[in-house]
């Protein structure tokens, strides 16, 4: 007696091979608590042993059904990390970003194939991995990109836990290297102005304004279209980014699903906007026929309308901060990002407020990386319950002395 599954429906019947090949499987009790699980996919039969409950059994057959309808084809018992990965990648794609899949993609290709690829997936270790992390680390590669392959294979080791590929997840128990961050830095009052006093009158002068303004992320700002722009009310929807891919600049949705957001900006801000949008008209009556933007819509486009390189940007911001005097480290266009973090916390603003306008996933996320700035909020509420107290204190000392209690 065996169990056949076929997408929701479960039957009972004396086991023997589906006359269909859509992914259909079954489990068969080998003994007392031993099972065999089964599926079959493009003609080809794939098994696997289970020993427990028969509970344990379903459970491992739903993975190998949905590792199968995944695309994961190759019999798990036969199949190598570097088989998994590129079967991997092409299961999750669609869940993930193009410019993430392009990367992870680099990654499995030009570093993990070549040292994990022919490691049975079944039988990766954690020391496997760790002489891996040793490996690249000789080959030249630097801590932080090694400890980004560790975050992508434990996401992808994860995923055939999941699918019931394997027991548990190799990469939870390796240590990847430690590197430290660059450096954040927020501009003060006197730097913000001579920033604003090198990018008067430049291509990128409007983009620094609402980068302080917002905090909005490089891409964000360049993907910021027209139609999401209300500068009546004040308020921007930040509903796409622009990436460079291998393919060329394509815009896609912003980071995180809470990077879709709405932002506020003030008086000053909208008066820049209005006169890139003036600016624009401009162009596009300069440009006749040939101008692009109106498919764009973008509100800092190049001259033509199209899109402007977010290496572009990144270049001309570092030739306004080299001009402006700053000396090494000179700051990067991010740290504008971090510059309107620290305004706020300094004004008091609420870090789950800060941590909405930002577009963090969740609270705890904007708090590791800005942890450095709540010591000034700190300060500021130690400032403003001393002086609650030292108003209370001379209150009571004009009232005359109560008798003792």
């Amino acid at each position: 007696m065996c169990t056949e599954v076929d997408g929701s429906l479960t039957k009972h019947h004396t086991c023997g091979r589906p006359s269909s090949t859509s992914g259909r499987g079954h489990i068969e009790q080998r003994g007392r608590d031993s099972w065999r699980v089964e599926v079959w996919r493009g003609g080809k039969r794939y098994r696997k042993s289970v020993r427990g409950t028969r509970e344990d059994a379903e459970q491992e057959l739903t993975a190998l059904l949905r590792a199968a309808d995944l695309g994961i084809v190759v019999e798990p018992r036969r199949m190598t990390v570097g088989e998994f990965l590129v079967q991997w990648i092409e299961a999750t794609r669609m869940k993930l970003r193009p410019r993430t899949v392009e990367r992870y993609a680099g990654i499995i290709e030009n570093h993990v194939r070549p040292v994990l690829g022919v490691v049975p997936l079944q039988r990766i270790t954690p020391l496997d991995l760790e002489r891996a992390y040793a490996e690249w680390l000789r080959g030249g590669l630097s801590a932080r990109t090694v400890a980004q392959h560790h975050r992508m294979l434990h996401r992808a080791l994860q995923d055939a836990v999941t699918w019931g590929l394997i027991s548990t997840n190799p990469v939870a128990k390796a240590s990847p290297p430690r590197w430290d961050p660059p450096e954040m830095r927020a501009l003060d009052r006197d730097e913000v102005m001579q920033l604003m006093a090198a990018v008067r009158g430049t291509r990128i002068e409007a983009i620094v304004v609402l980068a302080l303004a917002t905090g909005m992320r490089r891409g964000e700002l360049l993907g910021l279209r027209w139609r999401d722009v209300d500068l009546e009310d004040g308020v921007l929807r930040v509903a796409q980014a622009l990436q460079r891919l291998d393919n060329g600049l394509a815009s896609t949705t912003p980071k995180t699903r809470e990077s879709v957001r709405q932002v506020k900006i003030g008086p000053e801000a909208a008066t820049v906007l209005r006169r890139q949008k003036l600016l624009i008209q401009k162009a596009r009556l300069a440009w006749g026929p040939a101008w692009q933007g109106d498919k764009w819509d973008l509100v800092f486009p190049r001259e033509d309308g199209q899109p402007l390189s977010p290496n572009w940007l990144s270049a001309a911001f570092r030739r306004a901060v080299e001009k402006a005097g700053f000396k090494p480290p000179l700051p990067r266009f991010h740290d504008l990002r971090h510059t309107f973090t620290t305004l706020q916390a300094a004004a008091g603003t609420p870090i789950h407020v800060i941590s909405k306008m930002l577009g963090h996933s969740d609270v705890m996320t904007t708090l590791r990386i800005y942890a450095h700035v709540l010591p000034v909020q700190q300060s500021q509420a130690a400032l403003a319950a001393d002086q609650l107290l030292s108003d209370a204190l001379a209150a009571a000392n004009s009232m005359p002395a109560r008798k003792e209690l």
